[in-house]
């Protein structure tokens, strides 16, 4: 490595690296743009990043197969070192790119799990397991169903994934409280003939009345549906041409609720939940939870999801 050169943040791209050096860095002459602000060694990120990629990736001389001269392709692409750094930390627009590329090992890399998942692919595969279960097959009663997902993955059965949800929920401080002062509104259509006007006709409908299955409900099951914003009623009922009517609640005692919205935000234009900032690789504190997140992510995507027709809760 060349330790006698100092790279400021403005010289590399990478957000977590560039708050890095802006953070703890000392003043300096930058090798790269001959600025004097905080600068780090180079060898110090080119260390931090090197350390990032190991985090991940392998060289897959250490378990991916290859035959007739050739690696037979795993969990993931394969790349060298100038492709990882360019088209998956997007590092190539840094100054100091070719000196970092020289500072690292020129060699193949690919995810470390060669043939297996990692944890947020675990995670999200037990999932999809479970959703299927529950929707066509085992319905409400998957408790005691004795079922082994697959051989390789540590969740024995479907139902596990919940514990590790609810771990999820918690360790990420997703679970708020609703106060009982906090007002709930509820939308709903008016009939061609009527005009719904109490609260027994705006609330909670009938199990005969629920024909269609709903956001968390199956058809024929009860379940109030609210908002702490009108426009969420609204854009729950699809087509609000015409008349609705909208009723306020308030809880009679404070309420436990997720709140997928702390770190995640929903884009409507794609109608889809995403994650603003993941943990960046470099990030040793914090880059664990990149896993968790794109879990959460994930089930609240589902959860998101537009409800048509004949399609199950």
């Amino acid at each position: 490595m060349n330790k006698q050169k100092s790279i400021c943040g403005n010289c590399i791209e990478e957000e977590f690296l560039k708050k890095d050096i802006e953070s703890y860095g000392s003043i300096a002459k930058c090798s790269y743009c001959g600025a004097e602000r905080k600068t780090s060694d180079l060898d110090s990120v080119v260390e931090n990043i090197l350390d990032g990629i190991e985090f991940i990736y392998d060289d897959p001389a250490n378990g991916l197969g290859f035959v007739d001269g050739e690696y037979v392709k795993g969990n993931g692409d394969i790349f060298d070192t100038f492709d990882l750094l360019m088209d998956e930390f997007g590092l190539g627009g840094s100054n100091a790119f070719q000196d970092i590329l020289d500072s690292l090992p020129l060699q193949l890399w690919c995810k470390k799990d060669f043939y297996g998942l990692d944890s947020a692919e675990e995670m999200i595969y037990t999932w999809d397991y479970f959703v299927s279960q529950v929707k066509y097959k085992t319905r409400y009663f998957f408790i005691k169903e004795r079922i082994n997902i697959r051989e390789h993955v540590s969740f024995n059965k479907p139902y596990d994934i919940l514990d590790c949800f609810a771990s999820s929920m918690i360790k990420f401080g997703l679970i708020d409280t609703l106060d009982k002062d906090n007002i709930i509104y509820r939308a709903r259509r008016n009939n061609k003939n009527k005009k719904y006007t109490v609260a027994e006709e705006i609330g909670t409908p009938k199990a005969e009345e629920c024909i269609q299955p709903n956001r968390m409900s199956p058809a024929g099951i009860p379940m109030f549906y609210g908002s702490s914003t009108v426009e969420t009623c609204l854009s729950e009922l699809k087509n609000i041409k015409g008349n609705y009517t909208i009723g306020k609640w308030k809880p009679k005692k404070n309420l436990k609720i997720l709140n997928l919205t702390r770190y995640f935000k929903f884009n409507s234009d794609i109608n889809k939940y995403f994650y603003p900032e993941f943990p960046s690789i470099f990030d040793k504190a914090n880059r664990e939870k990149t896993f968790d997140y794109q879990f959460i992510l994930k089930f609240a995507s589902d959860l998101s999801g537009e409800i048509r027709q004949g399609l199950e809760y």
